[in-house]
């Protein structure tokens, strides 16, 4: 006879490896050794052991599958009794993930506002709408889109300021990651020159000479 207990209703996908499942018990009229086996569908996301304690495997994921299907079998050499067990997966927010990449190592003070300075981009495992946000000293000077690029809101200043340490934000309402980066800002000389015709004038030039 086989007789089973699980361990919760439900299981959140975010349980660790090695959560135990349910506990399985089997009586044998001959005292025979009893031998446990798992078959079905998703049988490879669990493990069973001698004492038909039932435990996770590998990760669940919700946002793949809500509910995994495994056969226990518990055999003592000459019959062999199964029991079928259906788990449920429930959802866990998860946070997003978020990379974001300079176009270039530096910008020139005299580059164009609406110039791109990084592009991003950014997961979300529950496919949430995502929000873009910059921080850090400075940071007014820059802008982000919808879709995660930075671009250059207003003139650089060399003079004024070398470096901007910004930290770019990523939420999906629940959840928020963070990127941080270094826009290094580049001089550019603007010297103007000019040069006479004549080391000397005479006095008596004409206007427009």
């Amino acid at each position: 006879s086989l007789s089973s207990t699980l361990a919760a209703s439900s299981f959140a996908e975010s349980s660790a490896v090695g959560t135990i499942i349910a506990t399985f018990s089997a009586s044998d009229p001959e005292l025979s050794t009893i031998n446990w086996s798992l078959s079905g569908t998703d049988s490879s996301k669990f493990s069973i052991a001698s004492d038909g304690t039932l435990t996770l495997s590998s990760s669940l994921d919700y946002e793949t599958k809500d509910t995994y299907n495994v056969v226990i079998n518990v055999s003592d050499g000459d019959n062999t009794v199964s029991q079928g067990l259906i788990i449920s997966a429930t959802n866990v927010n998860e946070a997003l993930s978020l990379s974001s990449t300079l176009v270039s190592n530096s910008f020139a003070e005299t580059s164009v506002v609406g110039a791109t300075i990084a592009t991003s981009s950014a997961t979300d495992p529950e496919n949430a709408t995502i929000s873009y946000t910059l921080s850090g000293i400075g940071s007014d000077k820059f802008s982000v889109s919808s879709d995660g690029t930075v671009t250059l809101s207003s003139s650089l200043d060399y003079e004024s300021t070398t470096s901007y340490n910004l930290t770019l934000t990523a939420s999906d309402g629940t959840n928020s990651t963070n990127s941080s980066f270094t826009v290094s800002v580049t001089n550019v000389d603007l010297n103007l020159s000019s040069s006479l015709v004549s080391s000397s004038q005479n006095e008596n030039i004409s206007t427009g000479t």
